[in-house]
């Protein structure tokens, strides 16, 4: 709500918000509370790094929802809209950030230190463009030539030294330094990785801290494949799918194709070893599909049963998009919590299978009988709503945003706040109504929301009904992930630009 003149913020400016996650049965939005400042502009290939504005995304549907409170002695939840996207922003602002709110309000020491505060971890990245990425030191034509170089070296030549391998960095608060740990540890992370347990063929130590921590789906720009999604409820055009399991992108460290299924490095870090030793035991299977690179992507994602969805060099988004695309998600990862997991039971409507038994993977999907497999199919529409963002981007598959990604967070804050005990495990159980959001049946208390839709497999069919994004809003980049900083409040606001008027399906 204010610029913080303690201390030097360079060119990301924080700005500390009270935010209330309040009841669905009362208007909770306050006139009281100001729109934010506009951010500065910044230039390209900058630390603003905006690949992944997961803080800008959260902080606009704060406002536009009306969850939002100027009251922080009536607030809920405690929202540190903090840009963490690298360890040096961590490193040089959070610290300070802390200090701050700790001289200028009283909620983080009279909340036992940090407890029911928001912190955003998206991820810090690592590998070539940001190892070699000098912009503070040296002219920008000459970090130019060096991105062009890299890019040349490696996409082009297909050469990979070793200090152009990708980092397993995304790995949530575990990206933090242990000073930092410390300082936050009643705080409650949102990221997208979910690890409860510690992971030896990765080398990766725990982070995630279930019913502490929530792991949040990531951002999907409005793009291909999710923009065909067949799941669409104007989509009158199916595919058979296939039996067989579909995986296509980075399998080996070192990022190139592997021989035969094995690959050269020995970089087990990258995937935790999964994609290797699935390429390894399964790459010329009979019906399967493992490979780098596949020319129809999203004609696969939409005509596969199963589709393998393993973590990269940190979290993995290809189980977000395999629920979209109507695939039913593969999960292999132990100790490894899916978005929304445990709040959300993922084997309603995804396999997952330990890692000890990926060479035995083909039986493992084959004893799955076709009742069972028409269970999963029928239950992804409505998962697959909870893990995408479409209040902010859009409707990409006939849904009207009330169950979307920002409102099952909303719904877990709830249940926090009114079972602060529970497991997260027994949230349906012990709550009808949460139950009921889950399974997509809560009766909205508001208005029904009309979204754009961003869905050009129902639009390239003509069909009427539909109301492209596009038409709206003349002039937006729809295909760019900067879209919602053009579009005040999200897509949920539609072409009213007054936020406090943005309509609401929770009131």
């Amino acid at each position: 709500m204010w610029p913080l003149p303690s201390y030097e913020c360079g060119r990301t400016c924080v700005y500390v918000y009270v935010c209330r996650i309040g009841s669905r049965v009362a208007p909770l939005f306050q006139v009281g509370c100001p729109p934010p400042p506009p951010p500065p502009p910044c230039p390209p290939l900058t630390p603003c790094l905006p690949d992944r504005p997961l803080v800008a995304a959260l902080m606009q549907r704060l406002l536009s929802s009306g969850v939002r409170t100027a009251d922080g002695d009536s607030a809920d939840f405690f929202f540190i809209p903090l840009v963490m996207r690298t360890k040096g922003q961590a490193a040089t602002h959070l610290k300070a950030v802390v200090y701050y709110i700790r001289q200028h309000w009283p909620w983080w020491d009279r909340l036992q230190g940090g407890h029911r505060h928001l912190l955003v971890v998206p991820g810090a990245p690592m590998g070539p463009f940001f190892i070699l990425s000098p912009y503070r030191f040296i002219p920008r034509p000459i970090f130019y030539l060096v991105v062009l170089f890299v890019f040349i070296l490696i996409f082009i030549l297909g050469v990979h030294p070793p200090w152009t391998y990708p980092s397993p960095a995304d790995l949530g608060r575990r990206s933090l330094p242990e000073e930092h740990l410390q300082m936050t540890e009643n705080v409650t992370y949102l990221t997208h990785w979910g690890l409860h347990s510690n992971h030896s063929a990765g080398r990766w130590v725990e982070s995630h801290r279930p019913g502490r921590d929530i792991v949040l789906p990531p951002l999907h720009n409005a793009d291909e494949p999710i923009v065909f999604s067949p799941l669409h409820v104007l989509n009158s055009r199916h595919k058979e799918r296939t039996r067989g399991l579909f995986f296509a992108g980075r399998i080996c460290g070192d990022g190139k194709a592997p021989h035969e299924g094995r690959c050269d490095d020995t970089k087990s870090s990258f995937s935790g070893n999964i994609r290797q030793r699935v390429s390894m035991h399964h790459w010329n299977r009979t019906g399967w599909t493992v490979a780098n690179h596949v020319k129809a992507y999203t004609s696969a994602l939409s005509s596969h049963t199963f589709c393998l969805s393993p973590s990269g060099g940190g979290y993995g988004r290809r189980s977000v998009q395999a629920l979209i695309m109507g695939c039913v998600p593969v999960l292999l990862g132990d100790g490894l919590h899916q978005p929304f997991e445990p709040e959300v039971d993922w084997s309603q409507f995804a396999v997952r299978v330990p890692e000890e038994d990926i060479p035995h993977l083909h039986h493992v999907l084959e004893a799955i009988n076709e009742s069972k497999i028409e269970e999963l199919q029928g239950r992804l529409w409505c998962a697959a709503q909870h893990m995408y963002y479409s209040t902010t981007y859009g409707e990409v598959m006939g849904e009207d945003g009330r169950f979307d990604a920002f409102e099952m967070l909303m719904e877990i804050l709830r249940m926090r706040r009114d079972h602060p005990d529970l497991d997260p495990r027994e949230y349906t159980q012990m709550d009808t109504s949460f139950a009921d959001f889950i399974d997509c049946k809560l009766a909205p208390t508001g208005g029904r929301v009309a979204l754009c839709s961003q869905n050009r497999l129902v639009k390239a069919s003509g069909e009427p009904r539909l109301r492209p994004c596009r038409n709206e809003h003349p002039g937006l980049q729809m295909r760019s992930i900067h879209m919602f900083y053009s579009w005040p409040g999200g897509a949920v606001c539609g072409q009213n630009w007054t936020i406090a008027a943005c309509p609401r399906s929770w009131i």
